[in-house]
């Protein structure tokens, strides 16, 4: 199931991935107003506890430059940077 707010800013989808009729993974993707995109996703671990990551996108102005950041656990584990000369 998807969801796009009205602003057309936020989207959410849900997706049942055992069969078992309930909402157990979770990706929302925002668009800021800085113009970066952040997308977390969450699912419930083996123990009930929810698991959660994000990704975070950020394009320059001109498209030239982009910088993805990844995050599990509240710090920053991953950085991947690309510039177009």
């Amino acid at each position: 199931m998807s969801s796009v707010s009205a602003d057309r800013k936020t989207t959410i989808v849900t997706s049942d991935l055992d069969g078992d009729g309930k909402n157990d993974n979770r990706i929302q993707t925002v668009l800021a107003a800085d113009g970066k995109t952040v997308t977390t996703g969450s699912n419930p671990g083996t123990d009930g506890v929810q698991v959660i990551a994000s990704r975070i996108e950020a394009v320059s102005a001109n498209g030239l430059s982009t910088v993805v950041e990844w995050d599990a656990n509240g710090v920053v584990d991953s950085k991947f940077s690309d510039v177009t000369q």
